[in-house]
């Protein structure tokens, strides 16, 4: 599976709403389903991506879930989990987890913003920026560790 969006239903009576390689399926039970949301629970299991600044983030206000989280495995994908905007019959705010097979963030979130649309489901902009920065954090650190290199040796040889 190429990329998986579960989301829960919008009434206890209602099932899950899954978005698998594009297609939508709402079926209550379903084979690909089940395999669907244990690739998604498998991918929940890996280490999170810096979650001291995710939870920074959350209290500055920039995040919108506590319970957002990235996780990564090179070669096997990019998982993510939070809240949509979109409120179910209680008007809480409806969870969902995504994975995508891919080691680029930017189609990633792009498949997610398209299959959420499939779903009927709203997205917080704020969401996608954080994701992005908290994916790309150790590439911005090493690029910045080696300028401060280069600056130090810079400084050495004038």
């Amino acid at each position: 599976m190429k990329s998986i969006l579960w989301s829960q239903g919008m009434s206890p009576t209602e099932s899950s709403t899954f978005v698998i390689n594009g297609t939508i399926k709402r079926e209550k039970y379903s084979e690909d389903n089940q395999k669907a949301y244990d690739k998604l629970i498998s991918m929940s299991e890996l280490p999170i991506l810096h979650p001291n600044i995710t939870n920074l983030l959350y209290k500055r206000g920039l995040v919108s879930s506590y319970q957002t989280k990235i996780a990564y495995k090179k070669k096997d994908g990019i998982f993510f989990k939070s809240i949509y905007k979109s409120l179910d019959e209680a008007g809480r705010n409806i969870p969902y987890m995504f994975y995508c097979q891919t080691d680029n963030i930017d189609v990633a979130y792009a498949t997610f913003c398209r299959d959420s649309k499939m779903a009927g489901r709203e997205i917080y902009e704020s969401e996608g920026k954080m994701l992005k920065l908290i994916f790309k954090l150790n590439k911005y650190t090493l690029i910045s560790i080696c300028l401060i290199i280069i600056a130090i040796i810079w400084k050495i040889i004038s």
